[in-house]
């Protein structure tokens, strides 16, 4: 199951993720996958420590990154060294991270609802966070970067018309 379409990514209860991977790696345990556990339990051991370095509780978005930066590490690795275990590896990986909004449907969800206060910001960055702001508070999984691509064009577009 890739826990990445129910994840509510903001949220400041406990990681629905990171209750996934620790399940899984209770299921590896159960099953002898050493391969499995071990992958999962080096996850939940830096997810934790970071855990222990911080106040706030530990919500999707964190853990999302904490798993995107195991899944590039694993890429690289494999750019390396092709093997099979690297390429599962990764493919464990992605299984936990978030599925997020394309930059056309960030631009639907903005327009429909916000393009008033993204077009009146006084600069991309602020209109950037306006728009972060808003897809986060309606539970949506997004990718900084194309909000910001986003943003752009509502506000490209807005000036032409």
């Amino acid at each position: 199951m890739n826990v990445a379409a129910v994840a509510a990514v903001g949220s400041t209860e406990m990681s629905e993720i990171l209750t996934e991977i620790k399940k899984q790696r209770l299921d590896a345990m159960k099953n002898k996958d050493t391969v499995l556990r071990g992958i999962l339990t080096t996850l939940v051991g830096e997810i934790e420590t970071i855990a222990s370095r911080n106040t706030k509780p530990i919500t999707d978005d964190i853990v999302g990154k904490v798993v995107k930066k195991f899944r590039d590490g694993a890429q690289e690795m494999f750019k390396i060294n092709a093997d099979a275990s690297i390429e599962n590896e990764i493919s464990v990986y992605e299984t936990f991270i978030p599925v997020t909004l394309s930059v056309d449907e960030i631009i639907a969800v903005l327009y429909d609802n916000s393009k008033v206060k993204i077009t009146e910001a006084k600069s991309d960055g602020m209109a950037t966070g306006i728009a972060v702001g808003i897809l986060k508070r309606g539970g949506h999984a997004v990718d900084g970067r194309d909000v910001s691509h986003a943003v752009k064009s509502i506000r490209e577009s807005f000036q032409t018309c």
